[in-house]
């Protein structure tokens, strides 16, 4: 469990990190475990780069490949249109945004 992610999700704060060794800044949305024991994050891409070119837009991050990850100052204040609370495959959920 990642306790940084967790606190991020909670106060609100942006993350900027690498993925896939692409630069993401997100809007962290929820965190949790699946069934196959990956701990995933679903956030809001609002820039950077991907494999997928939809950029802003929703994106599922396998938590153990995220590196240079950091919490920014800097907060988003409501949730992103398209997002359920609650509504998820996760088996278990450690932080997600009410």
């Amino acid at each position: 469990m990642n306790k940084t992610v967790i606190k991020a999700i909670e106060n609100r704060n942006l993350l900027k990190f690498t993925y896939h060794e692409h630069y993401r800044l997100v809007e962290p949305h929820r965190y949790g475990r699946f069934k196959n024991g990956n701990e995933n994050l679903l956030a809001y891409q609002t820039e950077g780069t991907g494999e997928n070119p939809e950029i802003p837009g929703w994106k599922m991050f396998k938590v153990a490949e995220i590196e240079n990850l950091n919490v920014l100052d800097m907060k988003f204040t409501s949730k992103r249109p398209g997002y359920e609370f609650g509504k998820t495959d996760m088996e278990l959920i450690y932080a997600e945004v009410f």
